[in-house]
């Protein structure tokens, strides 16, 4: 895949990123007012997620949780220009701030295999809803982080560049961690 065909499926990817947002604030972290670190860190996990199934499907079994190490260059840097072709669209600087240092208050209150969890089925199943294939659900995924990192700035409660850093952090983390079977 290149971004050719990542730019031609946008109109799908931006729907679905936008429908997307409807897992994620109070009812997703379970707390009074949200928790946006962990509804951008839960969909950026989504987008690495997603990537880590498609390149090694033998995932399944292996304890959710376990770090493994396996070649994502390519699809990592895919996903890394879209996600920058996509900031200024948002208001969002894409020039630096993504490996700006998190501080532990601003960490989400999950890891990463129970941030995808409750949300995998859904968000599977909304990017299925709008056409999309497989292959693109990633974007959906990161597009959407994206969008909360906007929407955090606007509302005043989170640095972009905190965001962006949760963005690449989960992503590449959950494109290397076994998240919990597809079916449970």
């Amino acid at each position: 895949m290149d971004i050719g065909q990542v730019v031609e499926k946008l109109p799908a990817i931006d729907k679905a990123s936008a429908a997307m947002l409807s897992l994620f604030g109070p009812q997703f972290t379970k707390t009074k007012n949200g928790h946006i670190e962990t509804d951008i860190s839960a969909a950026a996990s989504l987008a690495g997620m997603f990537v880590l199934r498609s390149k090694v499907p033998a995932i399944q079994g292996m304890k959710p949780g376990t770090l493994i190490l396996s070649p994502m260059e390519a699809e990592m840097n895919l996903i890394m220009n879209f996600v920058t072709g996509m900031c200024d669209s948002l208001g969002i600087d894409p020039s630096k701030g993504w490996d700006t240092h998190i501080p532990k208050e601003h960490m989400p209150l999950m890891s990463i295999p129970d941030m995808t969890r409750p949300i995998e089925k859904e968000c599977t199943a909304l990017c299925s809803s709008h056409g999309l294939d497989p292959d693109y659900y990633p974007f959906v995924a990161a597009l959407a982080s994206l969008r909360l990192v906007a929407a955090g700035r606007r509302m005043k409660i989170l640095d972009q560049n905190l965001g962006k850093a949760l963005i690449w952090y989960h992503v590449y983390g959950a494109a290397r961690t076994v998240p919990y079977p597809e079916d449970g």
